[in-house]
Order: C-alpha cells, then structure tokens, then sequence
C-alpha cells in the first residue's frame, strides 16, 4: 500500500525548498529562448495542410454549416473545438489556435518542472524542462503550431504531471486532473493514449508488486475516470452545439468512460437499494409479506390466462409496468457494446483505414530511413531517455543484490515514465507515413526520463556521465546505419562523441568528478550534439523571411489572387491537399470534401467514393474557380500526380513548364495512353536507384503500379467533369487555375 510518507529521499525533500525559485527562474529564462523563436516562427507561417483545414472547417461551421452532412470533418474532437474557439475569438485565421497551444505548452512545460523538481531535484528539472522547450517548440520540429501533437503532447504532459503530484500527495484532486488531462490527449489524436496505457499498465505493476492494494487500484481506476468524465465535459458540451453528441458518447474512448462510469453508478444505487430494502423488510409484518406476493402471483396468473385466452400471449411480457423502460434500456446497452466494439476493430483490424492503406504501399525500408533521418534530430533526448533506463535497471540489479532496498516513490515513479516513453517510440512506427511532427511526442515523455539520469549525474555519481555518453553514441550508431541522409553530420558526431565519452572515462577515473565539469561537458554535448537542428531552425525563419517578401509562398499567392478576383458569394474547389488557399482567398468550397491527401493510399474503391461524392457536389454548385494544387503526397514520390488537366509529360507533379494539353489530338492520344502512362511512370519511380529505403523488385514495383493505375482510372469521372466545364485560365509555378466555361 502506498503511503503518503517519507516518500521522498531527503536530498529531494530538500529540493522541494531551497532554491525552488530561483531555479524556476533561471528556467524560464533559458526555456523562453527557444520557446519564443518557435512561436516567432509559428506565428509568422500559415500552414496550408493540415491547420488550414481544420481552420476552414471551423469557419464554415461558425457560418452555419453542419458536420457530417455539408462538411466532411476529420480532426479530432479537441482539435475542432480548440480551433473553433480561436477562429470565434480571434477571426478567420490561425493565430487563436497557435495561441492557444502556446498557453498550453507553456503550462504543461511548467507543471512538468514542478513535478520533475518534486522527484529528481531542482537542476534535473532545469535541464529536462530546457531541453523539452526546445524540442517541443523549435523548428521545424512543431511544424506551423497548430498541430494536434502540440496539443497532444501538452495534455499527456499535464496528465503525467498531475499524477506525479497524486503520488506523491494522495489528493483525489490530482487523481481526477490526470484522468481529464489523459483522455483529451486522445481526442487531439489517437497515439496520445500512450500514456493512458501506460498509466494502466503501471497501476496494474505495483498492484502485482504488493505496493497497491487490490481496494486501492480499483479506487484510483474510479478516480480517472471521473476525471475522464469531467474531462469529457467541454467537448460534449460543444458537439452538443454541433448537435452530435453521440460522436463523444458512442465513440471510442467515449464509450469505454460512459459505460464504466454507468457501471459504477448502477452498482452504487444497487448497494444503496438493498440496504433500504434490508432495513424495510426488518419492519414489514412476514404474514402481511406473503399475503401481498401471494396476491402479486395471483394477479399476474390470473392476467396471464386471459392474454392466452384472447391469443396474445407475446404482449402479456410488454404490458407489464416497467418492461418497456428495461428493455429499452437494454437495447441501448446492446447499441452501446456494439459501438464500442466497431470502434475498437476500426482502430485496430480495418482494412481501409489510414495506417492500413499507407502500410500496403509503403516497405519497411524506407520507413526504417524515414524514422531513423527524423530520430537522428533527436539524438541527445533518445540518448538520455536510453541511459535512464539503463542506469535504473542497473540500480535495481544492484539493490537486489545487497538485499531489500527502501522505497523509493520517485524511483517507483520511473516505471510509469519508461513505459510511456517506450510507447511513444514504438507509436512513431504506427504509420509509414513519417512526419517531423510525428517525433515530438517521444521527447514530451522524454523529459522526464532526462530528469532523471541527470539527477543521477548530479549526485556525483560520475559513471552515469560515461553511460549518457554510450547512450548517445547507440542512437547515433543506429541511425547513422539505417540512413546516410547527413553523411557530415554524422562523422562529425561521431567525432564530437568519441572525445566526450573519452572526457566521461577520464573524469570517471580519476575521481575529481564535479559538478562545474559536468555542467561543462553538458553544456558542450548539447551545443555541438544539436548543429544541425541549429542550421533547420535558421532555415525556417529564412523561409519565413522570405515568403512574407514575397508576399506568402506560392499557394498564398494563388488564395490572393482568387480572393482579389471574385466575389465573397463565389465558391472555389482546390484539388489536392493545399486548403491553405481557402484560408487565403476567405471563400468557401461547395463539395463536403473540401481537400484529399490520401488518393495514392486509398484503395480504388474508396478513391471512387471520394470522386463520386465530390462531382456530384461540384455539379449541383459549380464553382467559379477550381485549382489543381499538383500536390505531391505519400507514398514517398513514387506515383505520378492525379492531373485535374490532361498534362505531359507524366510526371512528379513539380515542373512548371509541364505542357497543358488543350488540341483534340493530344487530348484523344492522352486518353488513349493514359493506363500505360501512369504505369510506366510509377515503374520508373519506384525502381529508381536513389528511391528512399532503395529501388523495390520489380514484382511489387508492378503490383503498386497496377493499383496506381486502377487508382487514376477511379479518379477519371472529376477529370471528365473538369474537360467538360473548365478552362486552364492562369498558372503559378507548378499549380493551375481552372475557370467555369
């Protein structure tokens, strides 16, 4: 059983104290630093993918369309509600949002060192908090700022936190905010129940340790789910507004809250029932008693042959008082479990779901060069997060050894953060569809295992700056060995790191380990261990520079040119994955499918779907303007782009000069050829030498081919449509404007 006593070592007891401000001060003043540059940035960058549509999405909605019916919404649950309230607060545009994340990040961030500062001391919360500031913040890591990760991460990180404190003080309180913080997590996107596994997992650990109670874990389960139900609050509230509540409550993980907490409740009212009943029968007369059940049975014999006599035996059950509500109420239960059910296959076996679809046109070596050129980015936090472990399982070896150790809640703690740390690594690979945003999550966990082998460091314990080092060069190792992207880069590491785990022997040996020396060789490890990242965030903030000069990159140019040359009543369509241009131009799209990045990845059948829905839509309000984006999407360049405009030659999608074919020969030769055209072109690029993860054999090359062709052909019906009642009409670069007849 866990007691809240003596849980903290004195050294941290005496951290809690001492210095607590002024470490909290010094903190923010580093952490501000790249805080600030990546909010800069952020602030200054639209986005035209993701965050631009979850913006045009939340205007629209504001304007009085409906989900579902005139939209085709696929954020999340708490990504539409973020942006909707800072799209209603602060206008058509992404600062609310990005707003909105920064105070978030900001909070999780300083919750985080209050809670590694309880665990591991001052300096390790220091350095761990630095450090997740910059990661989490800094280009081009966090992208454009409003993306569903940031505000992922920050929940986990305020659900970590809270449980840290629950731990370590015993208040219900902490207990309900970890649970509200943990399932938001999930409804800004799906890999954020890492930590909620994790959670679970580490309850269920220390119950099989006998340092929690069977009565206990069962009480704290209670607990997070309350929190979960408070937390589910807000969203329900605002799917309420959008008149879809049942997304929240008949939707995973939704659905697993309500049912629990049902559960509770009904075992709760029972309890209280049978006392009331226990006490009531003490008091009733046992003849008077028979008398009445006698009467009851009688009664209900006596109705039960009249309903066979009139041959409507099958009512005499419906008629009863109270049958109607039971059996209604249970067969909501049964839709209930049915849905919850649907969900969990959906997530986990559909077969024409995002993760599935990616996966079947992707191979293993080029996601295994994908994650290894992102992780490479991240080697110091990996490094730590890897030493950390290492060192905690070298620890426990040794105290088992020297008999039975005291108990250690910080120690204890550490299983919960590896175990979310490790979740996170491992949910990286969920998706061959690898984004830089996609690793951000595992430095969030990360942070706290930082917190942890630093603190090991700054106990004077010398041989943990040796095994930090090792750590550091494992990742580099095994990166390095999976992609070359950065072959400079990589030497120059491996150099950096052969003299620092050479200076860790030294200091190790001997024996005039302090702490100026480690702060030294931190400090420097950090510096030289992030000059490339240095060299991407000043690139980002060029870019920047350089597309507001240019008044916005060319898709922002594009949204200009529309909103300056039509009407507010008039529609436009963007064809690709580019919804950046309706933020810009502040018109609205008339399909409910507003923008499709997944056409190389969807199946044919569902590539069709899409098509079909999407013509219809244009048809019944043709648009003014339609653009072909020439957007190009996973998987990983190796197909030719779906040309809205008959184009040659095949290609890439990138070269401006590509020739629009608008002479009745060329356009009959396209058609004619175009199966054989997509073809050997999606041959041509994913057998190319210099393909990511290397050239695929010739019999997958052609069988992703042929489902590319059949793909193209699915999408042909919205070319037709486009040949029929649009004109090429202006270009910018590689993007066409098309323009109603």
């Amino acid at each position: 059983m866990i007691n809240a006593d003596n849980m903290l070592t004195s050294e941290q007891s005496s951290n809690s104290g001492k210095g607590w401000l002024l470490a909290g001060l010094i903190t923010l003043a580093i952490a501000l630093i790249p805080f600030c540059i990546g909010k800069y940035y952020e602030l200054n960058t639209n986005d035209p993918f993701d965050s631009a549509l979850n913006i045009y999405h939340s205007h629209e909605m504001l304007q009085g369309k409906k989900p579902g019916t005139e939209l085709n919404i696929s954020a999340g649950a708490g990504t539409l509600l973020v942006n909707t309230i800072g799209v209603s607060v602060f206008g058509y545009s992404e600062t609310g949002p990005k707003i909105i994340q920064a105070i978030m990040q900001a909070s999780a961030l300083a919750l985080a060192f209050m809670a590694i500062s309880k665990l591991y001391g001052n300096f390790a919360a220091a350095v761990a908090v630095i450090l997740g500031s910059f990661y989490l913040s800094s280009q081009p890591y966090a992208k454009f700022g409003n993306v569903k990760d940031q505000y992922m991460i920050a929940c986990m990180i305020l659900a970590v936190s809270s449980f840290i404190f629950y731990e370590l003080k015993q208040k219900r309180a902490w207990l309900l905010a970890a649970g509200a913080f943990a399932i938001n997590s999930w409804y800004f996107k799906p890999t954020g129940f890492s930590f909620a596994i994790a959670l679970f997992t580490y309850l269920v650990i220390t119950v099989l340790m006998r340092q929690r109670g069977v009565r206990q874990f069962g009480r704290e389960l209670a607990g997070l789910c309350y929190g979960a139900g408070v937390g589910l609050i807000p969203l329900l509230l605002f799917y309420l507004w959008l008149g879809k509540p049942s997304s929240i409550l008949m939707r995973f993980p939704g659905n697993l809250v309500t049912i629990i907490l049902v559960s509770i409740g009904l075992v709760k009212i029972g309890r209280l029932s049978m006392q009331h009943i226990k006490v009531g029968v003490k008091k009733i007369n046992s003849k008077l008693a028979l008398a009445g059940i006698a009467s009851v049975i009688l009664v209900l014999a006596i109705t039960a042959m009249v309903y066979a006599r009139m041959g409507q035996s099958e009512f005499f059950l419906r008629d009863i008082w109270g049958y109607n509500f039971i059996a209604g109420l249970c067969n909501d239960a049964s839709h209930f479990l049915a849905n919850f059910r649907k969900s969990i296959y959906s997530l986990l076996f559909s077969s024409d779901g995002y993760v599935s679809g990616s996966q079947s046109v992707s191979t293993f070596a080029t996601q295994l060069a994908d994650v290894s050129k992102y992780s490479h980015s991240f080697v110091i936090m990996i490094g730590l997060a890897l030493a950390a472990i290492v060192w905690y399982m070298v620890e426990k070896i040794k105290s088992r050894s020297s008999g039975p150790a005291p108990y250690d809640i910080a120690g204890n703690i550490f299983i919960l953060l590896a175990i979310w740390w490790l979740l996170d690594m491992i949910f990286v690979w969920i998706s061959p569809r690898a984004y830089v945003q996609y690793f951000l999550a595992p430095n969030g966990s990360g942070m706290f295992l930082a917190g942890y082998i630093i603190s090991r460091i700054w106990n004077k314990r010398a041989g943990a700056l040796l095994t930090v080092a090792i750590g550091w060069l494992a990742v580099e190792i095994i990166t390095a060995s999976c992609s070359i992207a950065d072959v400079s880069r990589v030497n120059l590491t491996f150099g950096i790191i052969t003299l620092l785990v050479a200076a860790g022997y030294t200091i190790t040996k001997s024996g005039v380990f302090t702490r100026p020396a480690f702060i030294s060789l931190l400090v420097l490890s950090v510096l030289l261990g992030n000059i490339g990242n240095y060299k991407a965030i000043g690139e980002k903030i060029s870019q920047s520079k350089q597309s507001q000069a240019m008044n916005g990159a060319l898709w922002e140019q594009i949204g200009y040119y529309l909103r300056d040359n039509s009407k507010l009543t008039d529609t436009i369509y963007v064809w690709g994955w580019f919804p950046g241009i309706y933020v810009a131009a502040e018109r609205s799209c008339p399909a409910r499918i507003a923008a499709y990045s997944d056409m190389h990845s969807d199946s044919p059948t569902a590539v069709g779907k899409v098509i079909k829905a999407t013509v219809k839509d244009l048809s019944d309000s043709m648009p003014l303007y339609i653009v072909d984006s020439q957007k190009m999407d996973f998987p990983f360049y190796d197909h030719p782009v779906f040309d809205l405009w008959p184009t040659l030659p095949m290609g890439w999608g990138m070269e401006p000069d590509r020739k629009l074919l608008t002479a009745k020969n060329e356009l009959d030769y396209f058609f004619a050829n175009y199966s054989n055209i997509v073809k050997q072109a999606c041959m041509a690029m994913t057998t190319r030498p210099n393909r990511s993860g290397g050239p695929l054999p010739e019999t997958k090359a052609a069988e992703l081919a042929e489902l590319e062709v059949q793909r193209h052909e699915a999408m042909s019906p919205l070319r037709e449509f486009i040949v029929q009642y649009y004109n090429p009409y202006k270009r910018f670069g590689n993007m066409v404007i098309l323009k109603r007849k």
